[in-house]
């Protein structure tokens, strides 16, 4: 088996390094600003169409999270955040493009490496930190946005430096891990480097990059629902049978379940109210927020189980994570295959650097970072592919009798959601996974109907 996909790793290179020559520069470019300029002039239809339709949206809004998003929106400030944040980062991703900055960083890292006389020195420590310092500038250029983002979505009103440096501050701590945790995804590429030639590397780097996120999300889940105190057993009681006769009902293999308490450092109106299903291999944990147990009915909160269960039983997660990464290693591979010093050159490298050992996660953040101005397009198929998926998983729960219950709760809860309910149907798409609560409460309502009908 290795052997034959040795052999298809040798045939793909020969067939894509004949492939043409291709302006990177001019995709990047074209691509980032047509989606830039698509998304300014939506966001303008969808601000006039919440201003015509305010009045009725503040009278369902109960959270303050969701009523200052309205009163920014209102104002007109999260129209001129959009619009800045599409032409900032449409900005920055040109201008890290046209100067260089990851040729910068490699030289950055290889000098350091090349002068330290340092234990830790190495190729291997080299590309590391190579592959950190990318994430970090990333990281820093999306900062002010971020920031801004919480102000504008808050509402902050008085002391707005105070609060710019508070929120800036944890934002950058929060940002840390996020940091060293990203970096792990290259860690195959880079150790595969040092002992296996080039025509073979991609394919034992691809499958590594794949496993590395499922094993660390599995074991992360795991361990986070021990660590917290917030999560407790469920106690026994009448909820507790029904979700039990429900998860039976469907061959859900639920191990235990879980009440997830109220965590006092969180903000009330940034709780977050959605159960999870976390798998630990064969065995699933169900996590349910006290503040969903305290505000919905039983059968509210059956419907909704049942909706997480419909997700599970369509291996709805499993198909996300492959799309997710399984395209990212179909183009990367296209790239890796090529070989084609202009892709290179287009980021300000040399051409020697196709042959040099550190070509591998070079590549892979050049794609990462900027082949990813294929992104909004990729990600408007996505988002329409998992509104798809929670279709399915809403009529998986009205096919088990759960149907009012849940249309009850979408209407109660989700429509205080402006980012899920946008009228217009591109940004819908461009914006949320999730479909706008009209069609979801519809489709629902039709299979009711269907339903009734064959009774």
């Amino acid at each position: 088996m290795f052997r034959i996909g040795f052999s298809f790793a040798g045939s793909a290179q020969g067939l894509f390094a004949k492939l043409p020559m291709f302006n990177y520069n001019a995709w990047i470019f074209g691509a980032t600003w047509v989606h830039c300029i698509a998304r300014v002039g939506l966001l303008c239809r969808q601000l006039k169409h919440v201003k015509r339709k305010l009045p009725e949206l503040e009278a369902s809004l109960e959270r303050p999270y969701t009523r200052g998003q309205a009163e920014s929106m209102k104002q007109g400030s999260w129209l001129k955040f959009s619009i800045f944040d599409n032409l900032y980062m449409s900005t920055a991703i040109t201008a890290m493009v046209r100067f260089g900055l990851y040729r910068r960083l490699w030289k950055l890292s290889s000098g350091y490496f090349a002068r330290s006389d340092s234990r830790w020195k190495g190729p291997i420590l080299q590309q590391m930190a190579y592959y950190a310092m990318v994430q970090a500038v990333s990281y820093l250029v999306e900062l002010p946005m971020s920031c801004w983002s919480e102000f504008i979505k808050n509402n902050w009103p008085a002391r707005p430096r105070l609060v710019a440096l508070w929120i800036g501050a944890g934002t950058v701590l929060d940002g840390i891990p996020s940091i060293l945790l990203s970096s792990l995804k290259a860690l195959p590429i880079v150790v595969a480097s040092k002992w296996i030639d080039d025509d073979h590397l991609l394919a034992i780097g691809a499958a590594g990059t794949l496993l590395v996120p499922l094993i660390a999300w599995t074991f992360s889940s795991k361990l986070f629902l021990s660590a917290f105190p917030e999560f407790k057993s469920l106690e026994d009681g009448p909820v507790k049978e029904k979700i039990e006769d429900l998860a039976r009902k469907v061959q859900f293999p639920v191990e235990k379940i879980y009440k997830s308490e109220p965590n006092l450092k969180v903000p009330e109106e940034s709780r977050d109210d959605v159960p999870r299903c976390v798998a630990f291999g064969s065995k699933v944990f169900v996590t349910i927020p006290q503040g969903l147990l305290e505000k919905c009915s039983d059968d509210e909160v059956l419907a909704i189980l049942a909706h997480e269960f419909g997700h599970w039983k369509h291996k709805h997660s499993t198909k996300s994570y492959l799309f997710t990464h399984g395209t990212l290693q179909i183009v990367l591979s296209v790239l890796f295959f090529k070989q084609d010093p202009n892709f290179f050159r287009s980021f300000g490298f040399s051409a020697d650097v196709v042959q040099a050992k550190g070509s591998a996660v070079i590549a892979w953040t050049l794609f990462e970072r900027f082949g990813l101005s294929l992104m909004p397009f990729w990600t408007m198929a996505r988002n329409k592919w998992k509104q798809q998926q929670e279709f399915q998983a809403d009529a998986f729960a009205t096919s088990l009798g759960l149907g009012h219950p849940l249309v009850s709760f979408l209407e109660r809860n989700e429509s205080r959601q402006l980012d899920i309910n946008l009228p217009d149907r591109w940004l819908n798409i461009m914006s949320s996974t999730h479909p706008p609560l009209a069609s979801r409460v519809k489709a629902i309502q039709q299979q009711l109907g269907r339903l009734d009908k064959t009774l």
